[in-house]
């Protein structure tokens, strides 16, 4: 991710809000990338990513068509592509490169994703740091130039 020229983050649902919050932090350190919501979007993305990219699709149960769908098309791409899903064998799992995994317990019942939502939020920010740690005095002088930026329009 380091290296990337263009990370791709794909979500549906509640995993498309963790896709977009990890947008907003690569950004902040000048790391191009984009986290569509709509799967058109993220399918037409897929396609024009190169060997120079990465992918990211995150999906709690690994079986999101969508997703599943644009990571094929990202990986035919040439994109380096990874999958955030929960822990053990899924198809998404199946058809990345790097396979990250997450362990929640969400309620059969439940009002939204929250316990696989912070999972991924979690990961997500592991990879931040660490892309961001790579080249330290960079990332810190651009998250400085981002909030200020930010401080002075929006007093």
């Amino acid at each position: 991710m380091y290296r990337a020229t263009r990370i791709d983050f794909y979500g549906v649902g509640a995993s498309q809000l963790v896709a977009q919050d990890a947008q907003h932090k690569f950004l902040r350190i000048n790391k191009m990338c984009t986290a569509h919501s709509d799967s058109h979007l993220q399918l037409t993305s897929a396609v024009t990513l190169t060997a120079g990219d990465v992918a990211v699709g995150i999906s709690n149960s690994g079986e999101t068509s969508q997703i599943i769908t644009t990571m094929k098309q990202a990986r035919k791409s040439g994109a380096v592509t990874i999958g955030i899903t929960k822990y053990g064998t899924n198809s998404l799992a199946e058809c990345v490169d790097i396979h990250l995994t997450t362990f929640s317990t969400e309620a059969d019942e439940r009002s939204a994703a929250t316990s696989s939502r912070i999972a991924q939020l979690n990961v997500i920010d592991i990879l931040f740091r660490g892309v961001a740690a790579k080249n330290y005095d960079v990332s810190a002088a651009y998250l400085r130039q981002t909030r200020k930026a930010v401080r002075e329009q929006y007093k």
